[in-house]
């Protein structure tokens, strides 16, 4: 992962939207598109005083974002993750606290949606707007750690100017949000294109909207750090481990993370979302799945007739974005691979899958008297012999009582010595009679051969059958381990 390898499993799948896909499911273009017709006041927070240094032109082209993002700061179907912040309880979470050396605070459940903390929670809002807490300003090549940035919060330096009594009264830090420039830019273009696209106006509307009211949340959070000692953190939200109140914002209002593709904030490719936070270990590639978000749902937003209608309060995922367009793994990015490259790279996926179940499972490996290690491997022939016995072990047997398989090592045996013994189990195979039954009939007939002698030769022939009887018992069974013995000696001594 840290060298940007993409693991073998992910082959085959689609890393990046293709244009084709954009298109086909209604990412980019929609049939008489219409055009924001959003007619109500910007929030106090979002005033034109508030922007330093746009002129009023820029500022008329973000108007229709800026009215957006204040249905998403008080319309009532809206305000399930303001009210949890505002009025939710903070408790000292001690193992995060360890973990970063400070004081973190968590708010384990959300507030439940009232008419009066909703109104509550409205009403400091427009307070906070009205005390001109919080500033914007458009800087060229932001970066945020080291990356670029679309938008940061910050906390800075009270204004000279009028309300700042107010703040002091209430206890409010001066915060200051810094855009990118390129909103800057782009709005400008727009504001001088006589004919401009009517889809990518209503994208550029929305991500404008959801970038200003994710770095609200931040704002909102630092104004109020005085009056919250001793952590002047953000405060972890429900079971997350991350504090991030800008995704989680976006998380409680679209059910995910909000990016434009191919970070273009004009949205010319689209915008995309995917699960905030995520739900695996350290990026795993095979579960980040960015779904492009579908021209109507982001149409629908900016009618009036959608803020008009009366939606449950404790509905708080009324706005949470269907998932039923063009997917993409890993990549919020075009890609330009065609159709027949991605079949390519999902066959030899499949190959490498298949040769992968054909293979060999590991041996198990046992190490020698001089170190090195060797493969055990079990025999054919004591594979077979253990079969055998196990089908004639009784129902009641145990499994401790049936005999285990004896491994060798490889080297152990010699091609000779192993042809031998593949040559006795397919004798043994062969027998209809038990072995001990031969080996019984053996020794009668070395009884029935005349012998002449005293009593001590009787003796000595008796002893000699027992012998040979042991001696075939043991070969039948295959229980000799002697790996430098080989198998026409055996049997020539069992005949002498």
């Amino acid at each position: 992962r840290d060298l940007g390898i993409i693991p073998k499993s992910t082959r085959g799948q689609k890393h990046g939207f293709r244009p084709e896909e954009l298109l086909w499911y209604g990412a980019i273009d929609l049939k008489d598109c219409k055009p924001s017709n959003l007619a109500n006041e910007v929030h106090l927070l979002l005033g034109r005083d508030a922007f330093d240094d746009t002129p009023d032109h820029v500022y008329d082209q973000l108007a229709p974002g800026l009215r957006l993002a204040t249905f998403f700061l008080s319309h009532p179907a809206c305000m399930q993750f303001w009210v949890t912040l505002a009025k939710g309880d903070r408790r000292v979470d001690h193992e995060m606290s360890r973990r970063y050396g400070k004081i973190r605070h968590r708010i384990s459940r959300n507030v439940p949606m009232t008419d009066h903390n909703v109104n509550e929670v409205i009403e400091y809002m427009k307070e906070l707007g009205t005390a001109k807490a919080i500033h914007f300003t458009f800087i060229q090549g932001l970066a945020f750690g080291g990356d670029a940035a679309f938008g940061t919060a910050r906390t800075i330096c009270d204004y000279q100017s009028e309300g700042s009594d107010s703040r002091q009264h209430r206890g409010l830090q001066c915060s200051n949000v810094r855009l990118h420039s390129d909103f800057y830019i782009i709005a400008k273009k727009l504001s001088t294109m006589k004919y401009p696209d009517p889809a990518q106006q209503l994208r550029f509307n929305f991500i404008f909207a959801t970038l200003i009211v994710h770095e609200l949340a931040h704002a909102i959070e630092l104004s109020q750090w005085r009056n919250r000692a001793p952590s002047p953190y953000e405060p972890f939200l429900l079971h997350h481990n991350e504090a991030e109140l800008g995704r989680m914002w976006e998380s409680y209002m679209f059910g995910g993370q909000i990016a434009p593709v191919n970070d273009r904030v004009d949205g010319i490719y689209g915008v995309a979302t995917w699960n905030w936070p995520r739900s695996f270990g350290e990026m795993d590639p095979e579960r980040t799945i960015c779904h492009a978000l579908p021209m109507k749902y982001i149409e629908k937003l900016q009618q009036m007739e959608t803020w008009e209608r009366e939606y449950d309060l404790q509905d708080w995922r009324a706005f949470h974005i269907p998932r039923d367009g063009a997917t993409s793994i890993y990549m919020n990015t075009v890609t330009t691979v065609s159709w027949t490259e991605q079949e390519r790279a999902a066959k030899e996926a499949l190959q490498e899958r298949q040769l992968q179940d054909l293979e060999e499972p590991a041996q198990k490996k046992r190490e020698t008297a001089d170190g090195h290690a060797v493969a055990i491997k079990t025999t054919a022939l004591e594979a077979e012999v253990v079969e055998s016995q196990t089908s004639q072990e009784d129902k009641g047997t145990t499994a401790q009582q049936v005999q285990r398989v004896k491994r060798e090592p490889c080297s152990a045996l010699s091609r000779r010595q192993r042809r031998a013994r593949k040559k006795m189990a397919q004798k043994a195979s062969e027998r209809n009679l038990p072995s001990q039954e031969k080996a019984s009939e053996a020794s009668q007939v070395n009884r029935e051969e005349p012998i002449e002698g005293s009593r001590q030769k009787d003796e000595w022939v008796t002893s000699t059958a027992t012998t040979a009887t042991s001696d075939a018992t043991n070969i039948d069974k295959v229980t000799s381990t002697d790996g430098d013995t080989d198998g026409d000696e055996i049997k020539q001594e069992t005949r002498e």
